[in-house]
């Protein structure tokens, strides 16, 4: 879905605000934008005072503590050079949801990437937003539904896109599915195994 931000952004009709909501393995699209506006995308060559300066904010949620400090090296490489080539101003949210918080205190390192203990207020991120940004959403079916509403009272556009590969489906009755067959698969040759032998 993320796509049509690329295109968007050298088009002078689109929107120069967007915000990229992902959360869990959505990280993945997060990431992609980043390496693309880091390595692929150039600003227009005639950058002029009338060209439009590209705003985005990215808000980010997941459960473990560790994945932040596993992806905050390669995030704020990536910044650093969207930074330097001035393609694009971008704020960037960790949101971890986990209880196995950690010590923020500890970490005294200056960061691009603001790291938040709690789940994402998806009415407070979307203040900023108006009728001309763009909204973009990677995760949880539930979690989409919310966000599609808040963009709804604010006629803000909204491009979903789901992480469990079933669109807007549960996964809890597919897992249960497989976790039956998986336990039929298992124990019938066990049992076999165990009559034989």
């Amino acid at each position: 879905p993320y796509t049509t931000l690329f295109r968007s952004a050298s088009d002078r009709s689109s929107p120069s605000h967007f915000v990229l909501f992902a959360t869990g393995s959505g990280c993945g699209y997060i990431l992609d934008v980043l390496s693309c506006l880091a390595n692929k995308y150039e600003p227009s060559q005639h950058k002029s005072q009338t060209s439009k300066q590209i705003k985005i904010d990215i808000f980010y949620s997941v459960r473990c503590r560790a994945f932040y400090e596993f992806l905050r090296g390669p995030i704020e490489d990536l910044l650093r050079k969207i930074k330097e080539k001035d393609v694009a101003t971008i704020t960037f949210q960790f949101y971890v949801t986990g209880s196995e918080v950690g010590d923020v205190a500890d970490d005294t390192t200056e960061s691009p990437i603001q790291l938040i203990h709690g789940r994402i207020n998806f009415e407070k991120a979307l203040k900023a937003a108006n009728k001309r940004s763009r909204c973009y959403f990677i995760g949880r079916p539930a979690i989409a539904e919310e966000v599609l509403g808040i963009c709804q009272k604010k006629g803000i556009q909204l491009v979903k896109d789901y992480t469990n590969g079933r669109g807007n489906q549960e996964d809890r009755r597919l897992l249960i599915k497989y976790l039956r067959i998986s336990f039929w698969v298992i124990f019938v040759p066990t049992a076999v195994c165990v009559a034989i032998g």
